[in-house]
């Protein structure tokens, strides 16, 4: 199925998840009101959009979503946003750590 739905010039969120604002505390050390997230979002530039995609795992294909992804440059970082159901869902910022262990492949860890 084809996405033909038209892009959005700018983004609104209705609500933080948890995991959003825990990792704005720690990350950032700071808290934003619903308001002061939408005024960054407004000044941010929009690095891909929302979208659906299906990856062949095991010969079945899985349905996947891909969230849109928002970089704020003055502030230094990243947002993902669920532009279907208005939330900001995580933020990735330069003092995020790499993973020191490589991930399982997705089919080991169903077992």
């Amino acid at each position: 199925m084809r996405d033909d739905a038209q892009a959005l010039e700018t983004v609104t969120v209705a609500q933080m998840t948890h995991h959003f604002e825990e990792r704005l505390r720690e990350r950032l050390g700071i808290e934003l009101t619903i308001e002061r997230l939408n005024q960054l979002l407004a000044e941010s530039k929009r690095i891909g959009r929302q979208c659906v995609y299906y990856k062949l795992i095991n010969c079945v294909f899985c349905r996947r979503v891909l969230l849109g992804q928002w970089w704020h440059h003055e502030a230094g970082v990243i947002m993902l946003i669920d532009e279907w159901k208005s939330k900001a869902v995580t933020i990735i910022t330069p003092k995020d750590k790499l993973s020191i262990r490589a991930r399982r492949p997705h089919d080991e860890r169903r077992g």
